[in-house]
């Protein structure tokens, strides 16, 4: 179905009906209804408190808010290929297909996001991306295969085969992970004569290949299996700083933080890194990996949250006082600073837009996402100290790291002070929208609209990270602001009453109501206590750009976790080389999981995006 959807990249392309800037120069900001995906229509996937919106529902807001968008879902982050894509294309292209019926326009009005500035490595059995679901994949590249010509040169594992045939390799000596590898690329005898296949499966053992080779493998025979994505990106911390980290903002924390005095002691380690921490990860994470990639003097980068051990709802409301505070990571901090990563997120993005059915002739919208208040580097000598009220001292950013605020807020954002120094993240930043407006040109996409998730909190004088030739950029003249939040009732209440039935002969149908204006709203003074956790503080809702927390979902327990329906190591479909030495095992299909786990699972990953929720128009302030 041909579509007409936009893609939010938290940059707006330019188009004809776009507002010019304000006299500070200061784009316009659109409201967006709300995030479709926890409005979804089908009751094991709704948010907790958020009402279920149905593809006529979402068309009609759209109606009566002509200037406002919907964030399809926040789906950044997180490999491509997911089984929520799904789900999510059909309720787009049904909204398409009504509001052409309705002569309601969506154009660039049906918004997805992406955020380059953190990435997760999703758990190897999550069933959401597991091939044995229908997923694409669950490493970092997910169903990437090269189709967008991304550099596949990075070596994921190694080694000599024991057997193969005309279509498998096989290495007794390997244990991967079941199905890990499919869509890599594999290289047999690397160098001169090698020959390359796409997998299209794998067990421990065994890979299979999309094409016969011309010459199978022999025992002996090296190998190379390779990806898109390098770990390298990944910005390091030293172990000085990470151990400082802890010790100032969580260890000190606990002695102030908590109800009548100190908090207890912890039950576990509060370091993610040490490994009797079992709580410090959303249970979708792939811990193990990330982890692996510590070293003794350095440390990946962490993205993620400030959770209460002992507070199962509300824990993020201002009012609320912490018992047992500890931190939760989500992601890890991507170095936009290396063209290499911004090079493979411009191929990334091009394999979202596609999963989602966008044709290069139809108008996009892509919301970009970013938390410039977490990566800026403040000059406090100079500037005096930040404004932000959750703002660290001598951390060298405007918000600091992850940290329990003193009024115990919770707070999300990289666990580290900012690796930055003066510049860097917003000379970044520029290069990756500079790049974007490249790609998107290049893969014929120029009628893309393009909306910025959110300016750094220092002030209208310097209300954008970017250079001026980004901010002035045509596709890029929009800035988000908020969220509206609808109720149903609304809409229902302008909808022509339903008619009792006539005995006589059949009228003409009831001509569609010509949209009334939305009716004045009022932002309410803190979100809901379904809302997702606020990056902004509790007072001021709206922002976007943040991550929020997945795993329980918005609205479910925090700290309850959940873990993902088993999943059947097996390669039913791969055949067993003639001469194999171990034969795959078989087994039957996954059971599905529990409605809350799918909840979990499908809507919880890691998500971008401020807090939500709120009934009445809430006001993004532009900061962190």
């Amino acid at each position: 179905m041909k579509r007409v959807a936009l893609l939010v990249l938290s940059i707006s392309v330019a188009f004809a009906t776009t507002a010019a800037a304000a006299p500070d120069g200061r784009p316009a900001r659109p409201k967006s209804i709300g995030l479709w995906s926890y409005h979804d229509p089908d009751p094991v996937y709704t948010s907790n408190g958020y009402e279920p919106w149905t593809p006529s529902d979402v068309v009609g807001f759209l109606g009566r808010y002509p200037d406002a968008y919907v964030d399809v879902a926040w789906g950044d982050g997180k490999a491509p290929g997911l089984l929520s894509t799904v789900r999510l294309r059909e309720l787009v292209n049904e909204a398409q297909s009504i509001a052409k019926q309705r002569g309601v326009n969506v154009d660039r009005r049906l918004c997805l996001s992406n955020r380059p500035d953190v990435f997760t490595r999703l758990g190897d059995t999550l069933s959401s991306c597991h091939p044995s679901r229908g997923g694409g994949g669950c490493d970092w590249e997910g169903n990437m295969d090269g189709r967008f010509g991304e550099s596949e040169t990075v070596v994921k594992t190694s080694g000599a085969a024991t057997d193969g045939d005309p279509t498998h390799l096989v290495d007794t000596s390997a244990s991967w992970v079941p199905e890990l590898y499919r869509h890599r690329l594999v290289v047999l005898r690397p160098g001169a004569g090698e020959e390359r296949r796409r997998i299209t499966a794998n067990d421990a053992s065994i890979l299979s290949v999309d094409a016969p080779w011309s010459t199978p493998p022999s025992p002996g025979d090296r190998y190379e299996i390779r990806g898109s994505f390098d770990p390298a990106w990944i910005v390091r911390v030293p172990r000085s700083v990470h151990q400082s980290t802890m010790s100032r903002f969580w260890d000190g924390a606990r002695q102030t933080a908590c109800r009548n005095g100190p908090c207890p002691p912890p039950p576990e380690p509060l370091d993610p890194f040490a490994s009797a921490n079992k709580r410090g990860w959303e249970n979708w994470v792939n811990r193990t990996f990330i982890q692996s990639l510590a070293t003794p003097t350095s440390v990946p980068a962490l993205y993620g949250y400030a959770y209460d051990g002992t507070k199962s709802v509300d824990y993020y409301d201002a009012g609320h006082v912490w018992t047992d505070p500890y931190f939760r990571a989500t992601a890890v901090i991507m170095d936009l600073a290396n063209p290499a990563y911004r090079a493979w997120q411009q191929r990334y993005l091009m394999y979202k837009i596609q999963e989602f059915g966008f044709e290069p002739s139809e108008p996009l919208c892509l919301l970009v996402t970013y938390k410039p208040g977490s990566h800026t580097f403040h000059d406090e000598a100079t500037f005096g100290p930040s404004n932000i009220r959750c703002a660290a001292s001598g951390t060298n950013n405007w918000w600091g790291p992850t940290h329990v605020c003193s009024d115990g807020a919770a707070q999300s954002g990289p666990m580290h002070p900012t690796q930055y120094r003066r510049g860097e993240f917003e000379n970044a930043i520029s290069a990756y929208f500079r790049e974007l407006f490249s790609a998107l040109s290049a893969a014929r996409r120029g009628d893309t609209r393009v909306i910025t998730g959110e300016a750094p909190p220092y002030g209208v004088q310097n209300w954008s990270v970017f250079a001026e030739d980004v901010r002035r950029h045509p596709m890029m003249r929009e800035e988000q602001g908020g969220w509206i939040e609808p109720k149903l009732a609304e809409l229902r209440a302008s909808e022509p009453a339903e008619e009792p039935p006539s005995t006589g002969p059949p009228s003409e149908p009831p001509a569609e109501p010509t949209p009334s204006e939305p009716p004045a709203q009022t932002p309410p003074e803190t979100p809901p206590a379904e809302a997702p956790p606020a990056e902004t503080p509790p007072t001021e809702t709206g922002g976007g750009g943040g991550m929020a927390p997945g795993g329980d979902g918005p609205g479910e327990s925090p700290g309850t976790g959940w873990e993902p329906a088993p999943v059947d190591h097996g390669t039913s479909g791969s055949p067993v080389p003639r001469s194999s030495p171990r034969s795959p095992s078989g087994g039957s299909p996954p059971a599905a999981p529990a409605p809350s786990s799918e909840r979990a699972e499908r809507r919880g990953y890691m998500t971008s995006g401020g807090s939500g929720g709120a009934s009445g128009t809430v006001e993004a302030p532009g900061a962190e």
